[in-house]
């Protein structure tokens, strides 16, 4: 006689058990080196400012940014100089980290919560943790990217909790606070009603008088953005709406086809492990899914009867995933984000909020293989799914490895740099000379040289406040010399943007250095050079001295001690 299956695992402990390996898979994948990361990128323009100041620095950014809005994303801002100032003061740079972690295991619990009470455990399971480790968005680790695309997806994902539990009230609300950390989650809300939708009349009442909350709320958010802040990408989507259909429309193509093609080709490198690296987060990964199934293979409850939930849930939850998938790209009709077709980088962002799509079709999918009748079917059908996913997840070991070896890039640079620019003063000027953007030392995931080396030394030095403009470091690539040009008897540069806007600048005899990449490294060039029909002193390096001013917390971080 076959002993019958029993369940002795509570609501309580299976969400624990859950929650937990939902973290550990986090960290494992993309966190467990989190002690050996810094900063990245736009991270130095939107932490270190704050991880550098006091507490009433912090603030009055913060009462700026919410009386101006600038880029209509005022808390996404807002959270990272909180967040810079409050983490690294209690912890330093590696406490910064709980920002970005908290944030997407917050997103991908709240997917499991969703997916738990509609397809069961199991799926749900698969759904978040592909929520939480999916490496196509490569910004998982950035420090300025999380609090604005996260937690935007993040109030979307609660937005669409409220609605399962039948409180509009709370739903319309939290679709416009995602909006105002980030546009890329606003139109999937809209989506989130079709994973309960039925004929039923109270059902589709319910659903029209959120979009009409939500549509509303929207609306006035955009008419703000035109007419009280007149914030540059709102007034143009008023001012040429045919150009940002268009635009809107080849995103949505291109960006839904990278997105896939990304997605089979992680899948297949993580198994080439001399390729990718990923032994260690696939073999956890494959170990993690074989005990979850193993385990819920003893427990009727959780792993479904094959009966009971039928195929409209998981239908519903595939329909949400593959809309949610590609609507995301529509918000992405300017420069440099469109069309869409960017597969690393901080760009590769515009692929976060359809990544939440990405998780509701593996949901939706392990929730339709609940279904087969047969155990033994079910079983190998759910073994099926789980192993090229594992493979896909395993890839954000690369990401991983990606960011520290960038940290490492930059240290490795600034030591070089700092030993021969003792003598830097108001306005010098530093050309890091490369033959091309990816002139080694180079990682493709995220930059080990970008437009930041121009504000990293504001960043690590405290220089004199009579100061008219502070030292600045910029990676050149191309014909730079062809940019100079003789006016009034001086050399004028078009400096491009960083924190500031771009304008034209005088080059100084003597205050120009010139570093060339030579296998990896920065070597500063001496004497003259010949710009504009015109010899140009450069500024002598120092060897071995670095500039002798105050240095500010993260010199310790990026130099050491």
């Amino acid at each position: 006689m076959t002993k019958p299956i029993t369940n002795t695992t509570t609501p309580a402990r299976e969400g624990w058990i859950f929650f937990s390996l939902l973290a550990a898979a986090l960290y494992v994948v993309y966190y467990r080196d989190f002690t050996r990361m810094g900063l990245y990128e736009d991270d130095w323009s939107a932490i270190a400012p704050y991880a550098n100041g006091t507490w009433s620095v912090a603030w009055s950014q913060v009462k700026f940014w919410m009386t101006h809005w600038p880029n209509g994303r005022p808390l996404g801002l807002s959270t990272c100089a909180i967040a810079g100032w409050g983490l690294y003061h209690l912890g330093g740079m590696p406490a910064l980290y709980l920002l970005p972690y908290t944030i997407v295991l917050a997103c991908a619990w709240t997917v499991y919560r969703i997916s738990r009470e509609a397809l069961g455990p199991l799926p749900a399971f698969l759904g978040a943790v592909t929520c939480a480790l999916l490496p196509t968005d490569t910004l998982r680790l950035s420090l300025h990217g999380a609090p604005h695309l996260y937690l935007a997806a993040l109030c979307m994902l609660l937005a669409i909790r409220a609605l399962q539990r039948r409180s509009e009230w709370a739903a319309a609300p939290l679709t416009l606070l995602g909006l105002l950390f980030h546009e890329s989650s606003t139109l999937t809300i809209f989506l989130g009603p079709l994973l309960f939708l039925s004929l039923r009349l109270e059902s589709i009442g319910r659903t029209l008088r959120y979009w009409s909350y939500a549509a509303l709320g929207l609306f006035a958010v955009f008419l703000l953005r035109v007419f009280v802040f007149a914030e540059a990408r709102a007034t143009s989507t008023f001012s040429n709406l045919p150009q940002v259909i268009a635009r809107s429309l080849t995103s949505l193509k291109t960006g839904t086809i990278t997105h896939w093609g990304l997605v089979a080709q992680r899948c297949q490198e993580a198994f080439r492990i001399p390729v990718a690296g990923s032994a260690f987060a696939l073999g956890f990964l494959l170990l993690m899914f074989a005990a979850v199934i193993v385990w819920q293979r003893k427990s009727a409850r959780l792993l479904g009867d094959g009966n009971s939930a039928g195929t409209t849930t998981p239908l519903k939850a595939m329909l949400f995933g593959v809309l949610a998938f590609s609507v995301p790209y529509l918000v992405y009709f300017t420069d440099p984000y469109w069309p869409c077709n960017h597969v690393a980088g901080r760009i590769a962002s515009v692929h976060s909020a359809s990544g939440i799509g990405f998780a509701f079709c593996v949901a939706g999918l392990a929730g339709l293989i609940q279904t087969v009748p047969r155990m033994a079917l079910r079983m190998t059908l759910t073994t099926l799914l789980a192993v090229p996913l594992a493979a896909l997840l395993a890839w954000g070991n690369v990401v991983r490895s990606q960011y520290l070896e960038s940290w490492q890039n930059q240290q490795v640079f600034w030591h070089q740099m700092l030993d021969r620019m003792g003598e830097i003063k108001s306005g010098t000027l530093i050309f890091n000379l490369r033959e091309n953007y990816w002139t080694p030392p180079f990682t493709w995931v995220i930059g080990s040289n970008s437009w930041a080396d121009s504000i990293v030394l504001r960043h690590i030095y405290q220089f004199p406040p009579e100061w008219s403009r502070d030292p600045r470091v910029f990676a050149i690539t191309g014909p730079w010399k062809n940019t100079i040009k003789e006016q009034d008897g001086h050399l004028i540069w078009p400096m491009p943007p960083g924190d500031w806007l771009p304008a034209d600048v005088m080059i100084e005899p003597g205050n120009l250095m010139i570093f060339n990449t030579t296998d990896g490294l920065p070597v500063p060039q001496e004497g003259e050079i010949e710009i504009a029909g015109r010899q140009l002193k450069l500024m002598n390096p120092s060897h071995g001295q670095r500039p002798q001013f105050p240095t500010k917390p993260l010199f310790n971080d990026l130099l050491g001690k």
